[in-house]
């Protein structure tokens, strides 16, 4: 074994050592690992103490060599499929911690690759040929892979957010498995870690999820405390700088985003089968059920209008849509968000952002000023600043013939003047 280590090493040799003949072998190496390891074959008694951890760490070596070489991967993709991922899989499970980490790490790797749209020389039947065996043995096991020690839940993670990203609709599998509950616990465990890669790719995952047709399963696990949890968690950094923390961010306020869409659209059609049949309490009683569990998220409203004016385009942007659908959600229980602060940061955010997000901001602001017959009055004391930015911007407007911001910050004008 040690010859080949060195064989596999060089350049020169690998090239002429590895073949489909080897890679069967080496298949079949793998895949008795996991009897050596469980005991079904006796290493220690045949070859002398010790014998299974050599023959293990040698197997690891083998393959950490094997896929560090892309050029090897790519050449020999189809022969990997045949030989090598079937018995990884069959690995996942094994006694032996090191080669169980290490069946996930090159899973992983694997997936990363199999399933990027970089790759173009990766086929679509290798991607479904993927897809299959994953969904087939890997998610089997899920379960019980979340719950053990690191760094198996990360690499059971990354090969789960690889598979969703080219396949959504295999979160109706995880669905039928069960799955959710065990990633939010996971997330809960991790919520001191908020800016891990872990946590990351959790929160990729289940951004994932509330993209599905129904998420209503992520309401029944908690999913609106554990958000509103984390958003005051990174409310207390003091600057965002850390890129994995910002990415954090933007899933979480995908997340949301996603989630009151959802619960947007069923108010909207509760209201229209009561227009319609006159009736529709079952879809009624749904609704309103949806409105009380998102009801807290009023209480991040604060944090997020100060992102208004977050450098990241796609944390302002967020913001900018989850308050304003906040607003129209649960009307007066946003009547405290008329502050001086609020509206210097509406300011702000209003005089540099692009047409489409104007408009989305004096909605906003106007609804602040009506949301409360008391507000208006409170505007009186603490808005001269709002009204003067919005005199000069609609000076703006009109100079570029911009009807309809014009016409939207008259209306807000004659509101407060």
């Amino acid at each position: 074994m040690a010859i080949l280590k060195v064989l596999l090493v060089s350049q020169t040799f690998r090239t002429r050592l590895i073949d489909e003949n080897f890679l069967d072998k080496f298949g079949k190496l793998i895949k008795l690992s996991k009897f050596v390891s469980n005991g079904e074959i006796n290493f220690d008694a045949i070859c002398g103490t010790d014998a299974i951890s050599d023959y293990i760490d040698n197997v690891i070596f083998i393959l950490e060599t094997l896929i560090q070489n892309s050029e090897f991967l790519k050449t020999n993709i189809p022969k990997i499929f045949n030989f090598i991922i079937p018995a990884l899989l069959d690995n996942v499970d094994s006694p032996n911690s090191n080669l169980r980490v290490e069946s996930l790490k090159v899973l992983s790797e694997f997936s990363n690759i199999i399933f990027s749209q970089v790759n173009d020389w990766v086929t679509q039947d290798l991607k479904e040929d993927l897809k299959y065996k994953i969904e087939l043995q890997f998610f089997d096991l899920l379960n019980d892979l979340l719950t053990q020690s690191e760094p198996l839940p990360f690499f059971s993670l990354f090969i789960t957010q690889s598979t969703l990203n080219y396949d959504i609709t295999l979160i109706d599998v995880l669905k039928v498995k069960d799955i959710l509950p065990k990633l939010l616990k996971l997330l809960q465990n991790y919520r001191h870690k908020i800016g891990s890669t872990l946590v990351s790719k959790l929160l990729n995952i289940l951004n994932i999820w509330s993209c599905s047709v129904d998420p209503m399963d992520m309401y029944d696990n908690g999913i609106i405390e554990i958000l509103k949890s984390l958003v005051i968690d990174i409310s207390k950094i003091r600057r965002l700088e850390d890129r994995v923390t910002i990415e954090v961010l933007i899933d979480i306020l995908k997340i949301i985003d996603n989630l009151l869409k959802f619960v947007s659209d069923f108010v909207k059609k509760a209201i229209q089968a009561k227009k319609i049949s006159g009736s529709g309490d079952v879809i009624a009683q749904q609704a309103e059920k949806l409105l009380q569990l998102n009801k807290s998220l009023v209480s991040c409203n604060s944090f997020l209008i100060s992102l208004f004016v977050n450098e990241e385009q796609e944390i302002n942007e967020l913001s900018v849509r989850i308050v304003w659908v906040i607003m129209q959600l649960f009307g007066t229980e946003c009547k405290d968000l008329l502050t001086e602060d609020h509206l210097n940061t509406l300011c702000i955010a209003i005089m540099h952002s692009n047409l489409k997000k104007q408009k989305t901001l004096l909605r906003i602001a106007k609804r602040m000023v009506t949301i409360d017959r008391n507000n208006l009055e409170i505007f009186k004391t603490i808005g001269q600043n709002f009204i003067d930015k919005m005199h000069i911007l609609k000076n703006s407007a009109n100079s570029e013939a911009n009807v309809v911001l014009s016409s939207m910050i008259d209306e807000i004008l004659k509101i407060i003047i």
